[in-house]
């Protein structure tokens, strides 16, 4: 069974803050000059017009400065071990608990949003977008939370295209989402493929890893950007030049793996006729015809084979 939590819950609770609570940096700033002016207009001095910039500055020094506010989000990220290499950062504001809030673009990867505090929270980019996806997906009126603004944080998909990459998927990405962490803070993508099947990818740390939604569909879990006749159209491909090229395969069921290749089964256009396929790399080592391949991981479930026939053990062993 696969077991994620939803990351809408990730979100609310790794980083408890909402756009509610952000408290505009600007308009402090702009409250604090305001204050500042009306004191210089209001006092009992003749002439204070050469003390007026002096404490106006002074008012506009208690906003960070730029240093101060990288600063501050490396040392957030640095306690969150946050893979990241800040290169910029912007101050969002503050929480009603007075703790400051910064949008970061990362060097590689995801940006991130990150609260101060002890101990800080924050949450990257890509994970965020998703949940607020999956709210709107829940309920179009969602308030959907925190999401990154900054337009070098705008391009997803291309942090989607460098997990698939690492997790060995060849495909051309155009879709993705996160859907869930694991206990083990495992995080596990989706990620759909132009033309072709999609993937699963689980991230631990830095090491990548994928499942293809044909795989998954044998556990009962379904991918939201692949489908049928996207699987249908891989396995045609891969049977051609096959003694089941002609199968023109109508359906199609994951069967298992081992050492020597996983194990697919198509149902072919014509009646009664099906192959179960040994693939390996990439590439179909051997091709089964159902009529005899009872020995073959228990044999076709989805082509009703004429009477009953023995075959001799596969080359390729049982999946």
């Amino acid at each position: 069974m696969i077991r994620t939590k939803l990351i809408a819950a990730v979100g609310a609770l790794a980083l408890c803050i909402g756009l509610a609570d952000v408290v505009s940096a600007q308009q402090s700033a702009t409250q604090a000059s305001g204050r500042n002016a009306r004191n210089v207009e209001q006092s009992s001095v003749p002439d204070d017009r050469q003390q007026r910039p002096q404490r106006q500055q002074r008012g506009q020094q208690r906003m960070p400065s730029a240093e101060q506010n990288m600063a501050a989000a490396q040392a957030a990220l640095t306690a969150l071990n946050a893979n990241c290499s800040p290169t910029e950062t912007k101050l969002l504001g503050e929480t009603a608990q007075k703790t400051l809030v910064y949008e970061v673009v990362c060097a590689a990867g995801p940006g991130y949003i990150v609260q101060s505090g002890t101990p800080p929270t924050g949450e990257d980019c890509l994970l965020l977008d998703s949940a607020a996806k999956m709210a709107r997906e829940r309920d179009p009126n969602a308030v959907a939370g925190t999401v990154c603004t900054l337009p070098a944080n705008q391009n997803l998909i291309a942090v989607f295209r460098d997990y698939a990459t690492r997790a060995g998927v060849a495909c051309t990405v155009n879709e993705g989402i996160a859907i869930g962490k694991g206990a083990d803070g495992s995080v596990f993508y989706e990620v759909g493929c132009d033309g072709t099947d999609g993937y699963r990818i689980s991230q631990k740390g830095n090491v990548f890893s994928k499942s293809s939604c044909l795989q998954l569909a044998s556990a009962n879990y379904t991918c939201r950007f692949s489908t049928k006749a996207e699987q249908i159209a891989d396995l045609q491909k891969l049977l051609t030049g096959t003694d089941a090229a002609g199968c023109g395969p109508t359906d199609l069921r994951y069967m298992g793996g081992n050492a020597n290749g996983e194990f697919i089964e198509a149902k072919c256009s014509t009646e009664g006729e099906g192959y179960i396929a040994r693939i390996k790399e990439g590439l179909v080592q051997q091709v089964y015809p159902c009529a005899t391949a009872q020995q073959v991981g228990g044999g076709c479930k989805l082509t009703t084979v004429a009477g009953p026939a023995a075959a001799p053990a596969p080359a390729g062993g049982r999946p």
